[in-house]
């Protein structure tokens, strides 16, 4: 299931009928991520599913902030690590959520399903097919990966506390006085849930539903970004692929000197002007992905760099509770980063690939025409590929690095504050 030979593309007339495709839309959908109409399908209540979304976001954050306002001189830091994370966490679905809901989400997806996804192309040329065949395997695997890590996290995310209240004797028929049941997530709400057997129930089944969605945001919105950066990235090897065999003079003799005859000089002029309007498509979808996800990516990377300093935190101030309890956390959110970061990182590293192909084209049996043309492709392909979230953090391995780096430090000066 994780693997593919690429045989289930058999009989598939549609990009929104391959397999992975499919499983995309079921995960995008309970959060309104799948703006079906754009493509042909029923609008339903996209839009008004959309405004609910971002409401039902909106009042999760405002309860988790005002818990954190009510515990603040109640509870010590290292008691409120997971409220902390929560409303992080929220603040990044408050984001997403927003931006799912731009006019702009819905043409990037149109754009996807119609034009950049490689099987609208796959028939332009064997390399094209090879290649879209070769995408297809990653991301089938990628998008599986990722729901498994949506399932798993929640599991993981909601388990925990459940477990922890076991031990301490909360579903007993006759539980301790003072005992205070542990949640996933914490609110302020009008009734007792943290002493109360009925109450703490209650909110631990919507807290399962609303952390589903939760991880709905952050795996499944990394996952099509992910699946966009690889397409984007094949459309880049293809190009490479046509710079690096452009057709050479098939005339080698001395009367012509290696130089084209005025009829190939017409398929160059043609093959230049495809070569560079594939690669306009390309700059110009990379740069509406930059303005769409910019803010929410910029976003993303300062939400790592404050909870993975914090989560190391809480794993080493609890003892083996504290590591049973934010361990998992830790991986799962260090591994969207990394995946995130190398995603990006592709596209980017495909810069010196594509000036590299365009100097060694046959330039020199061209006339003076197509030569302009040429170079004209050469100032096309310096243009930075990687992506910048709001024009200034660059959304790659360099960055994440700096990230990791920074959380290290960050926890090393929280543990000493502790111990000090």
């Amino acid at each position: 299931m994780l693997i593919t030979d690429g045989s289930d593309l058999e009989g598939v007339t549609r990009v929104q009928d391959i397999k992975y495709m499919r499983y995309l839309r079921i995960v995008l959908r309970p959060i309104g991520a799948w703006p079906g109409h754009e493509i042909g399908e029923p609008i339903g209540h996209w839009k008004k599913y959309g405004i609910l979304m971002i409401a039902n976001t909106c009042m999760l954050l405002l309860g988790e902030v005002l818990y954190v306002k009510n515990s603040f001189n109640r509870l010590s830091f290292a008691d409120m690590v997971n409220d902390y994370i929560t409303v992080f966490m929220t603040i990044i679905c408050v984001a997403r959520s927003m931006t799912i809901y731009k006019k702009q989400y819905s043409e990037i997806f149109k754009g996807f399903i119609t034009d950049v996804h490689l099987f609208n192309g796959r028939k332009q040329s064997a390399y094209a097919m090879k290649t879209h065949l070769s995408i297809h395997k990653y991301s089938h695997f990628f998008t599986f990966y990722m729901i498994c890590l949506l399932l798993f996290g929640d599991m993981f995310f909601s388990i925990v506390p459940i477990i922890m209240n076991i031990r301490a004797g909360g579903f007993k028929a006759s539980p301790p006085k003072n005992l205070t049941y542990e949640l996933s997530v914490n609110y302020a709400l009008p009734f007792d849930y943290h002493h109360n057997f009925n109450g703490y129930i209650v909110v631990s089944i919507f807290n399962f539903c609303e952390t589903l969605l939760a991880a709905d945001y952050f795996c499944i919105i990394d996952s099509y970004m992910g699946l966009l950066m690889f397409h984007l990235w094949g459309h880049l090897k293809i190009i490479v692929h046509d710079l690096d065999y452009f057709p050479r003079p098939r005339n080698d003799s001395v009367a012509f000197c290696g130089r084209y005859t005025d009829e190939e000089l017409l398929q160059v002029r043609e093959k230049l002007k495809s070569i560079a309007q594939h690669h306009n498509r390309v700059l110009k979808y990379i740069k509406d992905v930059q303005e769409t996800f910019g803010p929410a990516i910029a976003l993303s990377y300062g939400f790592y760099q404050v909870t993975l300093c914090i989560l190391l935190f809480g794993s080493s101030q609890q003892g083996l509770q504290g590591f049973i309890r934010y361990a998992p956390m830790t991986v799962a959110l260090l591994s969207l980063l990394i995946q995130m970061s190398l995603t990006f990182e592709l596209v980017g590293s495909m810069r010196d690939q594509l000036i590299n192909s365009v100097y060694g084209m046959p330039w020199e049996c061209m006339d003076v025409s197509n030569r302009k043309s040429v170079l004209i492709i050469l100032q096309l392909v310096q243009r930075p590929l990687g992506l910048k979230a709001v024009g200034m953090v660059e959304v790659g391995c360099n960055t994440m690095m700096t990230i990791l780096k920074t959380s290290i430090s960050y926890f090393a000066m929280l543990r000493t504050m502790a111990v000090d």
